[in-house]
């Protein structure tokens, strides 16, 4: 969230407008109330920027299960669910 806030911050400061918000995309839950944060505190969304992605990088066989999981959670679920939302 620091990261979050201090971009955010220079946006703010460039004259532009923001709502940080931290949510786990991969949760569905979450990825909507983020949805639902941004809808009420602006009454509508002009664009979703769906920029969340993992990836592996590390040969195949040094690889575990949990990483692809996690890989196919943030980059195929943490896309759909905020979209649905939106």
């Amino acid at each position: 969230m620091e990261r979050l806030h201090n971009l955010a911050d220079r946006i703010r400061q460039a004259g532009g407008e923001t709502l940080p918000i931290e949510a786990d995309v991969t949760n569905e839950a979450q990825a909507s109330v983020m949805v639902a944060r941004a809808l009420q505190e602006y009454g509508r969304l002009d664009i979703l920027l769906a920029v969340a992605g993992v990836g592996v990088a590390a040969p195949f066989q040094n690889t575990h299960p949990a990483e692809y999981r996690q890989m196919v959670d943030v980059n195929i679920l943490g896309l759909l669910y905020p979209t649905q939302q939106a």
